[in-house]
């Protein structure tokens, strides 16, 4: 969804909001309970509202009314033979409170994340219904679609915390934590390797400028100081 200012409305003296097919609007001027808008052309201020003051701390935004996709993570899931797995959930979701979501913050551009459920609350939620199962069960998809039936209700719970509604659980991947270790150390291996790669290239660069910064002055050529070779030099070639 998106929050907008109060200034970024239409209209002169009243304001409105204009909420697209596919969505709908909520506003809450402050002290007041939050009204919810269909797609179309709402009034949202009157003039005189907001000649006594009505427009101080108003807020509205547009929010999705579509079910949209969520993805959740989760790690170091104990099961029941102690094995650490970690956990990821593609889940479909619709905006069930529009008041809650005008409470979550917005970034600069006006954009409202999907409040989404830390690991840690995830990880709390899941601990249980992980803990019943062989690590090899879960790893093999087993119990998949049984898992996703059990997982439904406290996941939905965590996201109707934030004013969402779970539909589906569609995806459920499983792995051993152990092994997202070892990738992410190969991935700050990688990255190390091209620093020191980055490093080296810097230094021959330095090395190169120290030898001709002996015969002339320095040309600018783009955002690259380069060190040309005397101009008699160059008349060589």
């Amino acid at each position: 969804g998106r929050r907008f200012r109060l200034s970024q409305l239409p209209g002169a003296g009243r304001k409105f909001l204009e909420v697209p097919t596919g969505y709908q609007g909520v506003a809450r001027a402050a002290g007041a309970a939050a009204q919810v808008y269909p797609p179309g052309r709402h009034q949202v201020l009157t003039l005189g509202q907001r000649i006594s003051g009505r427009g101080v701390g108003f807020e509205c935004a547009v929010l999705s009314a579509q079910p949209e996709a969520l993805f959740l993570r989760t790690s170091r899931l104990l099961s029941q033979d102690d094995a650490l797995l970690d956990a990821s959930l593609l889940v479909s979701v619709q905006v069930a409170d529009p008041a809650r979501l005008l409470e979550q913050p917005a970034r600069e551009n006006g954009l409202i994340p999907a409040p989404v459920p830390s690991e840690e609350e995830l990880q709390k939620a899941l601990f249980p219904l992980f803990r019943r199962r062989l690590a090899e069960d879960l790893l093999s998809g087993l119990p998949t679609r049984v898992l996703a039936d059990e997982l439904f209700q406290p996941v939905a719970a965590l996201l109707k915390a934030g004013g969402l509604k779970l539909i589906s659980i569609g995806v459920i991947s499983l792995w051993r934590s152990e092994d997202r270790l070892k990738v992410l150390e190969k991935a700050q291996a990688l990255e190390s390797q091209h620093q020191m790669a980055e490093l080296e290239n810097a230094a021959q660069l330095e090395d190169f400028k120290r030898q001709l910064a002996q015969e002339n002055t320095p040309v600018r050529v783009g955002a690259v100081e380069v060190w040309a070779a005397a101009s008699a030099k160059l008349a060589i070639y």
